[in-house]
């Protein structure tokens, strides 16, 4: 079986530019988890965000594989 940050990484190679909340359903946990997880994979160099605006409020952050996290696949 896969680990959860294995999911993540696989997850963004199917669905690139992908949020918090899309990661969640795709790896089947929790949104702070995914947090969790996001940040270590932004220590590796394996992962980078984005601010994307959508309108009023807050922009949101989107999440994709750097060249590090592709070279994985």
């Amino acid at each position: 079986m896969k680990s959860t940050r294995d999911r993540i990484l696989q997850t963004l190679l199917n669905q690139p530019r992908s949020t918090i909340q899309e990661l969640a359903e795709a790896v089947g946990i929790n949104g702070i988890s995914v947090r969790h997880h996001i940040n270590s994979l932004k220590a590796e160099n394996l992962i980078k965000e984005e601010e994307e605006r959508h309108g009023v409020g807050r922009p949101r952050l989107i999440y994709m594989l750097t060249n590090e996290g592709l070279e994985r696949f």
